[in-house]
């Protein structure tokens, strides 16, 4: 629940009353105190050092998950924050902090870090009129996704496709992903995904068969946290570290991240757009990872919300469809959900094709644009060969520009400075996901609808 106090006659302040909701232990990365640095665990399953092809061919998840030796994923681990925690800039690493001193000179003044990294805002006070362009803040079909302050890029929630399923799975890579990217491969389909730092480090192999088989990568932070509960140099390290991992085992630089749980304002878009990313977000939520077990909704549950996504298929516009490669029951539930989504949606794609990104990283891989994807040319020239990948401490450079010249070639408003026309076709299709991604704990306040009448508040 949240509830309004007049701070003065011009404004209210929202203080949200909350409990922060943990998961339970094994749920692949998001039991976050409960993790250990398996970064620096890498055990031997054999004599031999593991390849992403052999990685690959193992069926059994407990096999997957098995954890080997990489000797040159040991050699690069010094330079990380530790894993799992969240990322700060270590000490001796000058070429960060020198980046973060630059960028931090962008960053608009006044906004305040939120609460605690696990989503608990309890005693938060935020004011009504929502000034930091805080999603977390914004009740379903409401949220904020277009900056308040000037020359920040909106964030991306939908395909510019109808009857389009954009597909992306957050959380990756998963150590017992075979079946499920062995699937896609057999309908030559490929997905966004979004890779937490930490998970590519602890599973480099896998991370890498994300890329050998076309998919389109991106960043999913260092550690999963709540983003707008960090100070700035932690934004910028969640951020700067989890898109150098992906270029230290996948040899790509990224152009695009996923805030977890959708938490992002107007600060932690500046620091992205700094580090040339773009935010992306979505417009529909299977919210696929309360699944039991490991959630707390029965599978029906979760099928009735593909259902209700499948429904409503628009002929004007398309999706983004937040989805997870969490665990095995999410990425079982997608591969039986695909042939209904499939039958009701003309596309099933990528982001690079519904949003026609064809670069999407600094070398020089080519993704399809949308017309060319859907005659079935769905292969990006230019992925190296699994051979071909080598992890090593890698220069890393940010896109330069990479947060904002893509989308405003897609057209996307920049601040709400934008045409009252600009902001009401953004606000008509803003993010109506009501959990946000998967992870360490969900905030449980409910919003509920309030008007400050005499200085009281008054719950509707």
């Amino acid at each position: 629940m949240h509830f309004f106090t007049a701070a003065s006659t011009a404004a209210a302040v929202v203080t949200f009353a909350s409990s922060a909701i943990a998961c339970g232990p094994g749920q692949s990365g998001h039991d976050l105190p409960n993790r250990r640095n398996l970064g620096m665990m890498h055990k031997k399953r054999a004599a031999s050092t593991p390849t992403e092809e052999s990685e690959g061919q193992i069926k059994s998840a407990k096999g997957q998950c098995t954890y080997y030796n990489v000797p040159e994923v040991a050699a690069i681990i010094p330079n990380y924050p530790t894993i799992w925690q969240t990322a700060t800039i270590p000490s001796n690493d000058t070429t960060a902090q020198n980046l973060f001193n630059t960028i931090k000179k962008s960053i608009p003044s006044g906004i305040s870090p939120k609460g605690t990294r696990a989503g608990d805002f309890t005693s938060v006070h935020y004011d009504s009129s929502d000034p930091d362009c805080w999603w977390t803040f914004g009740e379903a079909g409401q949220k904020c996704d277009v900056p308040k302050h000037d020359g920040l890029p909106a964030d991306i929630t939908i395909c510019d496709e109808p009857s389009t399923w954009g597909l992306t799975f957050d959380d990756g890579p998963n150590c017992s992903h075979n079946a499920f990217y062995d699937y896609l491969l057999e309908k030559k389909q490929k997905a966004t995904m979004f890779y937490i730092g930490s998970n590519v480090l602890d599973w480099p192999l896998q991370a890498q068969r994300g890329l050998v088989d076309g998919h389109h990568i991106c960043s999913h932070t260092f550690s999963h946290p709540y983003m707008t509960a960090l100070t700035d140099d932690q934004v910028f390290a969640e951020l700067y570290y989890s898109s150098k991992a992906i270029k230290d085992v996948m040899g790509i630089t990224v152009d695009c991240w996923r805030p977890p749980y959708g938490d992002i304002d107007d600060r932690v878009r500046a620091i992205a757009t700094g580090l040339g990313l773009k935010s992306i977000l979505w417009s529909a939520d299977t919210t696929d990872w309360q699944v039991e077990p490991e959630g707390n909704k029965p599978r029906s549950a979760i099928e009735n919300n593909y259902a209700t996504i499948i429904a409503n298929v628009s002929k004007t516009i398309g999706n983004i469809v937040l989805t997870h490669e969490i665990n095995g029951d999410t990425m079982d539930i997608a591969m039986e959900q695909y042939p209904n989504i499939s039958k009701a949606f003309n596309n099933v794609v990528p982001l690079t094709a519904c949003m026609n990104w064809t670069n999407p990283y600094a070398e020089d891989i080519t993704y399809p644009v949308f017309k060319d994807y859907v005659k079935g040319n769905i292969e990006p020239s230019g992925v190296p060969s699994p051979s071909a990948i080598s992890i090593s401490n890698a220069a890393y450079s940010p896109m330069n520009g990479g947060g904002s010249s893509a989308v405003e070639a897609a057209g996307s408003p920049t601040s709400a400075s934008e045409s009252n026309a600009a902001q009401a076709a953004s606000s008509g299709s803003s993010s109506s996901g009501s959990s946000g991604a998967a992870g360490l704990a969900v905030p449980a306040f409910a919003f509920i609808g309030a008007v400050v009448m005499g200085g009281a508040a008054v719950l509707a």
